[in-house]
């Protein structure tokens, strides 16, 4: 589970609102909007990979013994929420505005997970996506410094 303890000890779970709450570090930032219905929709997305793409990876990941039914059922699902992405991103080369933020953080995390578990490969403008996300200086010494393969 996903879980940020704060200086004052309290404790975040949930990887959206633990996203929201980095955002927040510098709203109105390049990390997340400030408010408005600017805000509202960049929250949608933001849960939108929470609770459709990401909980949707349960059967590849958490489920004991899923049947090879469920798992091609799931696949199924989860590509109409990766079509959905793939529409909202079209050729931007970040997810909400004009800079990188927390959803871009997100959909690049469940992206590259989708695509690994299902063994799928992802469309030509996701792939643009996700290789200008990996080519980001931060992103390439995350990589490294996890000792990962990018």
């Amino acid at each position: 589970m996903p879980a940020l303890r704060l200086e004052d000890g309290s404790l975040l779970t949930e990887t959206a609102l633990i996203l929201r709450y980095l955002g927040d570090l510098r709203s109105g930032g390049p990390l997340a909007p400030a408010g408005g219905m600017e805000r509202v929709h960049f929250d949608e997305w933001l849960l939108f990979i929470a609770s459709e793409l990401h909980k949707g990876f349960a059967p590849f990941t958490i489920m004991a013994s899923p049947s090879e039914e469920s798992k091609r059922w799931a696949a199924a699902r989860l590509a109409a929420r990766v079509a959905l992405i793939d529409g909202a991103v079209g050729d931007k080369a970040y997810f909400h505005g004009d800079a990188f933020s927390v959803l871009d953080a997100y959909a690049f995390w469940a992206l590259r997970k989708y695509s690994a578990l299902t063994k799928t490969e992802l469309t030509p403008s996701l792939q643009r996506y996700i290789g200008g996300l990996r080519d980001r200086p931060s992103v390439r010494a995350a990589f490294e410094a996890e000792g990962l393969r990018s």
